[in-house]
């Protein structure tokens, strides 16, 4: 651009006007010295008066390297100046007045337009500073409550890293911890022994959980530094199996199992019998509950909810039919009084470090030299401290470090609350967490529990939508002549169309009606086949003895039937001799007389012989027969045996 010349009696005024226009940025703040302006030249209150038309045509116009250079040049002063970093003297001012008198010979008459555009890229490049900085100094947030020197002090603010936040919601199961005599040593002997460990156990789960499908196994699992495993699975029912440690096989192979499990049930199997008087011993609640419902796994009070006159019990509930039952039931009577009944909600979790004590971060993020221990604060490795003085090194109060009485896990509990409340998309949807009475805002609605209102929200706006939609299974009502009125042949005046969450309502209640007559249907089919076992293991023992007695009659028959050959035998033998000797006394004898009775006899004789003879024939024909009959009657019990035996299997 050519500079313009003005007259010498103009230079007065130009400069008269341009020095309060210097005092304001002065006092604004701005450490530049006053530049020369020209006639021609615009100031910025006359900027700031243009229109947006014209600042529009302004900012089309195109800017050499060289004017870049020169305007990223004022942009780092101007950092520089805001900042505060170097103290400008009248020296350095001079020597910056000279420099930009220099450049505004090299300007064009668009100096106005690249003076307010960079300022704006000023103030853009300050937010990024200002946003970096304030990144760098929330990750160093993590360790404000973690002193070098492990001290009380605390800053004011609380940073909630999104780990913390996303640690408070998860609903994750804790692991199931199995020790192992002798330790596990490599990934083959620990798959083999869990293969062998679910083999031993699921005849007795499936016993447990009928209605249960899934196959058997944990999600993931691994060795531990002693040499045990560490296992986890999200499946409910086998979690509850594992909290019982009957439930174990002593001993797989030759490694023997030693179960560690957790000591509590997960909060969808637990409730709350609310506001119990401390009249009623616990051991009466106990008393009354078990005699209801046989699934109790553990009944306690709560800590935190007493007060002088009532206090809250948890009861943890293995059964899920017995779970469902107690809730739907509303209340349990104790002592002949009614208590209330409420599901247990889980209250957000607290992501404490392992080493310092300190909330918000995990041992590896932690910047400690030593692992605090949280009784006394001192370095673990130099005591035992199983018996040392309890000493928060938080805030010096007489409390474990890790405990709700301390202000600082207080304080980061209240703001990692007040975070969940502003950012509820993190939860999941069908996860509602509970706000523990100190940590709950007065005025606000449903300021008992953290939910998830967003994803509420979106599909109650689906079910509008739905609602508003067309149903093509919604035919025109048939007009009815009760009570002598006849209704409009597409409408039904005292019947509501019929909506699809009834009808759903309605397969629901069939469905758990067909599931109650499918349980009896099993159970009266278990009845029926532990009897026909019964009975065939009876007809068994019938059909045994009916063998064992065939066999002894076989037996004796044919001791008899040898016996009776043995005698006929004989006595033909015995008249065979007598007929011989009749003959020839018959043969010797003179006397007439003698010789007809010998005759007589002889005759006799000879008819008995026949006659044994004949019966001893018919002896020898019954026996075979009998031998014939025993034999079939014999392969036929055989084989009813066979029958059985294969039935049995």
């Amino acid at each position: 651009m050519n500079e313009t010349t003005n007259n010498n009696d103009d230079m007065p005024r130009i400069f008269q006007n341009q020095m309060p226009n210097c005092n304001q940025l002065n006092e604004n703040g701005d450490g530049r010295t006053p530049k020369r302006r020209h006639a021609d030249e615009r100031t910025p209150e006359a900027d700031n008066q243009q229109s947006s038309d014209d600042e529009a045509d302004a900012r089309t116009q195109d800017t050499t390297k060289q004017r870049i250079k020169v305007q990223r040049g004022d942009t780092n002063v101007n950092i520089q100046d805001q900042n505060d970093v170097i103290q400008i003297t009248d020296e350095v001012n001079n020597g910056q007045q000279k420099d930009d008198t220099q450049r505004n010979r090299r300007t064009t008459n668009t100096r106005t337009y690249t003076n307010t555009e960079w300022t704006n890229v000023n103030h853009a490049r300050i937010r990024k500073e200002k946003k970096k900085s304030e990144t760098i100094n929330d990750k160093s947030n993590i360790y404000r409550s973690q002193p070098s020197d492990h001290s009380n002090d605390q800053q004011s603010g609380v940073y909630i890293s999104n780990h913390a936040l996303h640690y408070a919601v998860e609903q994750h199961l804790p692991s199931i911890n199995i020790k192992c005599k002798p330790i596990i040593e490599n990934q083959k002997q620990a798959t083999d022994l869990i293969k062998d460990f679910f083999a031993k156990i699921e005849q007795n789960f499936k016993n447990l959980n009928k209605k249960y499908t899934k196959p058997l196994g944990f999600d993931y699992w691994y060795i531990d530094k002693n040499g045990d495993l560490q296992c986890y699975t999200k499946e409910i029912e086998l979690f509850v199996f594992l909290c019982d440690g009957h439930n174990y096989p002593g001993k797989i192979s030759n490694t023997e199992i030693t179960p560690n499990p957790p000591k509590r049930l997960p909060p969808q199997r637990s409730i709350i019998l609310k506001y119990i008087p401390y009249e009623i011993p616990i051991e009466d609640v106990k008393e009354e509950i078990i005699k209801y419902f046989k699934s109790v796994f553990k009944i306690e009070e709560m800590k935190g909810l007493a007060n002088g006159k009532h206090r809250h019990i948890r009861v943890d509930l293995s059964n899920q039919d017995d779970y469902i039952q107690i809730l739907k039931d509303g209340v349990v009577g104790v002592n002949g009084q009614l208590v209330e009944v409420a599901e247990f909600l889980a209250p957000p979790r607290i992501l404490i470090c392992s080493k310092c004590n300190t909330p918000g971060h995990l041992r590896k993020e932690c910047k400690s030299n030593f692992d605090i221990c949280r009784r006394c604060g001192k370095n673990k490795k130099e005591d035992t401290h199983t018996d040392c003085t309890i000493k928060c090194h938080h805030c010096d109060g007489q409390h474990e470090a890790t405990s709700y009485n301390c202000p600082i896990i207080s304080n980061f509990r209240r703001e990692l609350i007040n975070k969940l409340k502003s950012k509820p998309d993190l939860l999941p949807q069908n996860i509602q967490l509970f706000i523990p009475t100190e940590y709950r805002q007065r005025g606000e609605t449903n300021n008992r529990m953290l939910t998830n209102n967003i994803c509420n929200n979106q599909i109650s706006n689906q079910k509008e939508v739905r609602d508003l939609l067309p149903n093509t299974n919604d035919f025109p009502i048939l007009p009815s002549t009760s009570k002598g009125q006849l209704r409009n042949k597409w409408t039904s005046q005292s019947q509501p169309v019929n909506n699809n969450n009834d009808i759903w309502i309605e397969m629901n209640k069939s469905k758990q009606k067909l599931d109650e007559i499918k349980m009896k249907f099993e159970i009266l089919e278990t009845n029926l086949n532990n009897k026909f076992n019964d009975y065939k293991f009876k007809i068994g023992s019938i059909v045994s003895i009916i063998s064992v007695q065939v066999e002894q009659q076989n037996e004796v028959l044919k001791t008899i039937f040898s016996a009776l050959n043995g005698i006929t035998s004989t006595a033909a033998l015995l008249l065979d001799q007598c007929q011989k000797l009749v003959t020839k006394t018959l043969t010797n004898s003179n006397d007439q007389h003698e010789r007809c009775s010998l005759e007589t006899n002889l005759q006799q004789t000879q008819t008995q012989m026949q006659f044994l003879n004949e019966q001893s024939q018919l002896i020898n024909n019954k026996y075979t027969q009998l031998t014939d009959n025993f034999e079939r009657n014999k392969k036929l019990l055989k084989q009813g045996i066979e029958l059985l035996s294969i039935s049995s299997e």
